[in-house]
């Protein structure tokens, strides 16, 4: 009997607990902003400390070796690689430069994304390859 009697409360609580009105829950609320004025467009400046990671891609490997560097250790007793070799990371300085092989200091802070890769477009395209496909990614993405 006791046992029947703790289920009950149990129940009766249960059910008044569950029972709160749905403005006070926030999912049921409805949103009162205008989503056709809502713009979620946003630029990626890059600045100093952002480490990016600079592809060059092209049709012919070996010409656009020199602009991705790996970065590996080498042994010195079996004269082989040790690790994993990943691509070479550009700090950008407190300038807001970065080396880039080949080409050499580029001024990179302050621009946006594709403000970048026109900058590195017009540097190598003309000069050292025809085509080139070139990507940057922000390796230590920070707000």
């Amino acid at each position: 009997m006791k046992k029947i009697n703790t289920v009950l409360l149990l129940l009766v609580f249960i059910s008044i607990s569950a029972c709160v009105s749905k403005k006070d829950i926030v999912y049921f609320n409805i949103d009162d902003i205008d989503q056709s004025k809502v713009t979620n467009t946003y630029k990626t400046i890059y600045k100093p400390d952002d480490l990016l990671q600079i592809t060059v891609s092209t049709e012919d490997i070996k010409s656009s070796q020199l602009f991705n560097l790996p970065v590996v250790t080498f042994s010195s007793t079996t004269n082989s690689v040790i690790g994993t070799p990943k691509q070479q990371d550009y700090l950008v300085d407190k300038d807001g430069f970065i080396t880039f092989p080949v080409i050499g200091k580029l001024k990179i802070g302050g621009l946006s994304r594709e403000e970048a890769i026109k900058l590195l477009r017009d540097k190598i395209i003309p000069k050292h390859l025809k085509k080139a496909i070139i990507n940057i990614r922000i390796s230590n993405f920070k707000i």
